[in-house]
């Protein structure tokens, strides 16, 4: 409570500034006759209150309707594509040969890989005298992991999530802890990058795409490792892409208040990556081997997990298999919500392997991405409750007017 006191968005400031709302709005506003309609239940209105109000609505939800809703439709199609021919008999055989000792080994590997990730961030913050405990990171991770796979924000939302967390539970600095998320985003992008690399060329020997397919995996693979490496070479000559890119924006948006907070924090973050990359370059290396290490461990766990459901994979083909998920969460939909299913089955149909297989497979994932998301999001609202308690509390500390 200390420690987040001072921050941009602690409880005192947040009562403070809601007190000051009150005090300056009209005391008849929100009871006079006018805006009775505004504030009464749509059940309570008059009945041409009630079929304005139904139609705002409508219109409003077709005014906030996005082409990334449109493709959400996909889900249920692919779900019923890779679904639609599943022997459940042999899917329920396979998952019967998971046992407590097969779970717990899993268990295991995948606590590696939590940490593995959440290393990362804990060793750039440490290099910046900011000794966050490991474990908050562990939670943060998890927390930011859960944003990623139940929203459509598995790009963007997670590290927004971290950023707040470290400002607001820390007290690090905006800046820096944008930057230290940066950072540790790109070095995980550098590993993620180098294994799809490896794991779109494994993925290339199956029968599954036509050339300009193969053409394009290729591109993808080789156009992210570019782009995340080209960055730190950019930062460590001194460069700041991101601002140089925003600044060429039309000036009217450049002149709007938070557009030029914006640049101001995109700015200052940058330096501190430039800065971080030109000092501490054994950190960024430590970084991107912690990245490959966990991507390492993700193929173990991809190979014990078919063993003991009863098939066997190749090396090259737990690569393929890896691959092919991660590919499907690059989508928009949510935890890759059928992309994930109808690629595994694809690529087991090419290797050989029932489609009961790969269905048993995807299931366990699904389970092992549901409990970690789970984890994430009783954290999350454990938080939050704590912040509903402050605020609370310093309600009741402050006198009524």
């Amino acid at each position: 409570m200390a420690r987040c006191r001072g921050a941009a968005g602690s409880p005192i400031k947040l009562f403070k500034d809601v007190l000051r709302e009150a005090e300056t709005r009209p005391r008849n506003t929100l009871h006079s006759p006018s805006n009775l309609p505004a504030i009464l239940p749509v059940a309570n209105q008059p009945s041409g209150n009630r079929r304005h109000v139904h139609d705002a609505r409508r219109a409003s939800l077709w005014r906030r309707t996005r082409p990334r809703h449109v493709v959400w439709l996909a889900a249920p199609v692919l779900l019923w594509w890779a679904l639609r021919k599943v022997p459940w008999e042999d899917v329920a055989v396979a998952l019967s040969r998971l046992g407590p000792a097969q779970i717990g080994i899993l268990f295991l590997v995948n606590a590696v890989v939590v940490v593995t990730f959440s290393g990362q961030l804990w060793m750039i913050l440490r290099s910046q005298a900011h000794a966050v405990p490991f474990l908050s990171l562990v939670r943060y991770w998890l927390a930011g992991f859960a944003v990623g796979y139940f929203t459509p924000a598995a790009q963007i939302g997670s590290g927004a999530l971290l950023i707040y967390l470290l400002q607001q539970r820390n007290a690090i600095p905006l800046a820096t802890a944008t930057a230290s998320v940066v950072l540790s985003e790109v070095v995980e992008r550098v590993g993620r990058a180098t294994f799809l690399l490896f794991g779109i060329t494994a993925l290339l020997q199956l029968p599954l795409f036509s050339k300009l397919t193969n053409e394009l995996l290729s591109a993808l693979a080789l156009g992210s490792l570019a782009l995340t490496v080209g960055y730190l070479l950019a930062a460590r000559r001194g460069w700041r892409p991101l601002f140089y890119v925003l600044s060429l924006l039309p000036g009217k948006l450049a002149r709007r208040p938070r557009y030029r907070k914006l640049l101001k924090v995109i700015a200052e973050t940058e330096m501190l990556v430039s800065d971080f990359c030109r000092n501490k370059p054994k950190v960024m290396a430590i970084g991107v081997a912690l990245s490959l290490l966990s991507w390492a461990f993700i193929s173990l766990e991809t190979w014990l997990a078919a063993f003991f459901l009863g098939f066997s994979l190749r090396p090259i083909e737990v690569l393929a298999v890896v691959t092919a998920g991660q590919i499907a969460f690059l989508t928009p939909l949510p935890g890759g919500l059928g992309a994930m299913e109808a690629s595994l089955v694809a690529v087991f149909l090419a290797l050989g392997h029932p489609s009961a297989a790969a269905v048993s497979f995807a299931l366990l994932i699904r389970l092992r991405d549901l409990a970690l998301g789970g984890l994430g999001l009783w954290r999350g609202v454990g938080w939050h409750s704590v912040r509903l308690r402050e605020a609370d509390h310093i309600g009741g500390l402050v006198p009524k007017p």
